[in-house]
């Protein structure tokens, strides 16, 4: 790959924040490229987990299967995200599936590459477990809120963290980048779409979000 297509892929992701060069190089020389079109699976569920992700442009629904065959969205992935850290150093399956939610773009780097990267660099190696530390305090944070909350705080908190994870400011409040249906809101609470419809428009009406074409805005008074 050449060095200015690795420098796209290695870009505005954290987790490679200030990597040596020569390691830098290295992990270049095993990265990957890929695109996908918006419905596209990117992984399935209960397939070998042997690849990392490194997502730079779009975004994707992680969702599973229910016992009756339900679809539930576990979460959102977007532009800086890395999906498949969590698999180093152990062969495991995908327990997900990721579906591109508009075109999209990937890097890739085998599971066996990014190993080997992490031992030969410590703060790599630091920066993945504080990278695995967010990611498993924002699981037991919602978690709670889903014992706790009612489903239009929760549906609130939820947007928030959208906003800020896959925001863009602009003069109307924050415009979430990710095409969001009433349904993928519902999946990823947990609960039907007419819920989902009532919670949005006690929302709108409490002039809290409002929509930008596809997109959904959060008035700064969220935040």
């Amino acid at each position: 790959m050449l060095r200015e297509e690795c420098a796209f892929c290695l870009r505005d992701i954290p987790l490679f924040a200030g990597v040596q060069e020569d390691l830098f190089q290295h992990i270049c020389q095993n990265t990957g490229k890929r695109h996908l079109e918006k419905g596209e699976e990117l992984f399935r569920q209960g397939e070998p987990a042997e690849t990392v992700f490194l997502l730079k442009e779009g975004s994707v629904k992680l969702i599973q299967f229910t016992e009756e065959g339900r679809e539930v969205i576990v979460d959102i992935a977007g532009k800086g995200d890395v999906l498949g850290e969590e698999n180093l150093f152990s062969v495991q399956n995908w327990p997900v599936t990721a579906i591109a939610l508009e075109n999209t773009r990937c890097c890739t780097i085998s599971r066996q590459q990014l190993e080997k990267a992490v031992l030969a660099q410590p703060r790599l190696t630091m920066q993945l477990i504080s990278y695995l530390g967010s990611k498993f305090y924002q699981a037991l944070e919602s978690k709670g809120e889903l014992l706790t909350d009612t489903v239009p705080v929760r549906l609130s908190k939820l947007l928030v963290r959208l906003a800020r994870e896959h925001g863009r400011s602009t003069p109307q409040g924050t415009v979430i980048q990710v095409q969001l249906t009433q349904q993928d809101l519902a999946d990823m609470l947990g609960v039907s779409r007419v819920i989902v419809v009532q919670a949005l428009k006690e929302l709108k009406e409490s002039g809290r979000i409002d929509k930008q074409g596809r997109y959904y805005l959060l008035k700064d008074k969220c935040f």
